[in-house]
């Protein structure tokens, strides 16, 4: 059986990140959060977080574990954790086993795939726009994009308002994202 849901993590407390909230972003890069959040999605407490109808059989699967042993393990679940800001990062679990983060599957706050740090600096190079309203998105975007260790640069010409262009130079591994002014 296979199953997908969504589980809103915007209204839960996460100290380390206060006064403001934690984001794909900040699971992508930050081990801890990453951790935390794979934690909970492991448990039932996950289907709290939801309005899907299966919550309660699967809750009661899980509480009963020693009688539905053979069945739990054909019981796989996406889970779309969505953050605060929008943005969201999709799971996999099996019930009764951690849950791993599905590669490339973290999105920001307006549906744009963010980069994965799991793969290598070819895999950072693209587009992203950002239209006007979305400075908050872009702001964490180039953040994050600095943490990953990416050269941004500014006053790029040609690229339009907006539009952040990533370009990976294979001759000295380095990727450099341009950011019009």
């Amino acid at each position: 059986m296979k199953q997908s849901i969504t589980a809103n993590v915007g209204t839960m407390s996460f100290p380390a990140y206060l006064p403001r909230q934690p984001s794909a972003h900040d699971f992508l890069y930050d081990v801890q959060l990453r951790g935390e959040i794979l934690r909970l999605a492991s448990t039932p407490q996950i289907f709290q977080m939801t309005n899907n109808p299966l919550a309660g059989p699967l809750i009661f699967i899980l509480g009963h574990v020693d009688a539905t042993m053979g069945f739990t393990s054909g019981i796989v679940l996406t889970i779309e954790i969505v953050f605060l800001d929008g943005s969201s990062v999709k799971l996999r679990a099996t019930l009764n086993e951690q849950a791993a983060y599905v590669a490339n599957s973290a999105v920001d706050g307006t549906g744009q795939t963010l980069p994965d740090p799991t793969t290598n600096a070819p895999g950072y190079a693209g587009r992203w726009y950002y239209p006007p309203g979305h400075e908050n998105n872009m702001a964490r975007f180039l953040e994050y994009m600095r943490q990953l260790g990416v050269n941004v640069q500014y006053g790029a010409t040609g690229s339009g308002s907006g539009v952040i262009v990533c370009h990976w130079k294979p001759e000295n591994n380095e990727t450099i994202c341009m950011v019009p002014r």
